[in-house]
């Protein structure tokens, strides 16, 4: 208990964590989508290393829930990227995702099509 307390004291009193954001450099966002939670971290280049700018954790609506994992880090993506926009304000950003999400956007097939349009209506 009392490693954990001097441990706990000693971070407290480290540099923060999170690195304030630059806006003249690009941002990098990184996401992914598991049992319904959308999780993400975005991200600078500091010199040689990447700092973190946020950390980001968001449950989908039940409706999103409901899709195929594929849909689903679709939105989880779009979720994050607009939570991302308050410390990005526009900037330069690169989103990193799964190979599911390009997948699903660049080749929309007319099942998921139909399965979307069913689900919103």
């Amino acid at each position: 208990m009392e490693k954990a307390f001097r441990e706990l004291k000693k971070a407290l009193v480290q540099p923060p964590a999170l690195a304030l954001p630059d806006p003249r450099k690009p941002f990098t966002l990184y996401v992914h989508e598991r049992g319904g939670v959308a999780a993400g971290v975005l991200c600078q280049k500091a010199g040689p290393t990447w700092q973190p700018i946020g950390y980001y954790s968001k449950v989908l609506d039940p409706v999103a829930k409901g899709w195929p994992a594929c849909l689903r880090a679709v939105a989880a993506t779009a979720l994050l990227v607009q939570e991302a926009e308050k410390l990005t304000l526009g900037g330069d950003t690169e989103v990193v995702v799964p190979h599911g999400v390009r997948t699903s956007v660049m080749n929309p097939s007319k099942e998921w099509m139909l399965f979307i349009t069913l689900k919103c209506s």
